[in-house]
């Protein structure tokens, strides 16, 4: 059976057929996007169209129990998700026919990486007025110009976000495990590799949540953190300052009795070096401190005296005992 939008407008309506409604629910769980969409076999089709399927789910049983008018917002909201897959198929379907990775052959839109070494930042602004400071060792990818219906950057390491408004285009930022969307607000996101993500919102209204529907995006507003695990959970907390999420937009390195395994990974990309610990005894130690832009000297002097240990400089490698 051919899932249509209007199709989709009688199931939220709740005037489908028994038959029809099996045929949506089993869509919404099959990896078919469309009869007409194709992608390249490494994509996850599944996932892609959970990612995007996701953020409805809440809304579904709440637009059966409201009257018309509500049930209309919502159809369109699915209408444009059926919309934004089929684009993406398109948009997948292009990858890498030319010479760059990321060119779209069939809009010629390309995607632009700007990535930041260690030891380095960036500031970004993008085409539609969104403000974007990359912190040490990372990258963010988006394209030039956005879809009609989705600003969609992807992210990896630590950035801070400035949307600009725009109803008719959620913002959208995909790491590799989480997916976070908005509308228009301030918002910091740590995504490293191999460490737990962590989202701290300045103003405004987040949904975040695991990709390929691990678990449904949740609501985030002014300073709450949402914490993705390593292990998939989702963890809110209300916090009375983001100070030490934020620091780093100032130059500022500011530790709340973090262990010495948490601070370390930070020290590395914001002074390009490697420190060796030593002293396993010491990976679980807490620091805390508060630094405005200190040298390097200056910092692991402080941290020694603190936590009374001994270390060593040789070129770009620390060793702690």
């Amino acid at each position: 059976m051919n899932i249509t939008p209007a199709l989709l407008e009688k199931y939220y309506r709740g005037q489908c057929t028994a038959d029809e409604k099996l045929a949506i629910e089993q869509w919404q769980q099959s990896s078919e996007i469309g009869p007409e969409v194709t992608l390249p076999p490494e994509i996850d089709k599944r996932a892609l169209k959970q990612q995007l399927w996701a953020p409805l789910a809440t809304d579904l049983e709440k637009a059966r129990r409201l009257k018309r008018s509500a049930n209309a917002r919502i159809f369109w909201r699915v209408a444009a998700c059926i919309t934004l897959l089929a684009g993406l198929a398109i948009g997948y379907s292009s990858l890498n026919r030319k010479t760059g990775p990321y060119q779209n052959r069939a809009s010629n839109d390309t995607y632009k990486t700007i990535r930041t070494e260690k030891g380095q930042k960036a500031s970004i602004t993008l085409p539609d007025g969104t403000i974007i400071k990359l912190n040490n060792q990372s990258e963010l990818r988006y394209p030039e110009p956005f879809a009609d219906t989705c600003r969609l950057v992807y992210l990896s390491g630590e950035a801070y976000f400035d949307v600009a408004k725009d109803p008719a285009k959620p913002f959208v930022i995909h790491t590799p495990t989480t997916r976070t969307c908005v509308l228009g607000t301030e918002f910091n996101l740590k995504a490293y590799p191999n460490e737990q993500v962590v989202l701290a919102v300045v103003e405004g209204k987040v949904v975040f949540g695991g990709v390929g529907n691990k678990q449904q995006g949740q609501p985030f507003s002014a300073n709450q953190l949402g914490v993705y695990s390593t292990a998939g959970k989702i963890i809110r907390q209300t916090v009375s300052s983001l100070a030490n999420h934020m620091a780093w937009t100032e130059n500022k390195l500011i530790f709340d009795k973090q262990p010495l395994t948490q601070v370390i990974p930070i020290i590395e990309r914001w002074y390009n070096i490697r420190i060796q610990l030593e002293e396993p005894a010491l990976s679980q130690e807490k620091f805390t401190g508060e630094f405005n832009n200190p040298s390097l000297h200056f910092l692991l002097d402080r941290m020694a005296f603190v936590m009374k240990f001994d270390y060593t400089l040789d070129q770009q490698t620390v060793t702690i005992n």
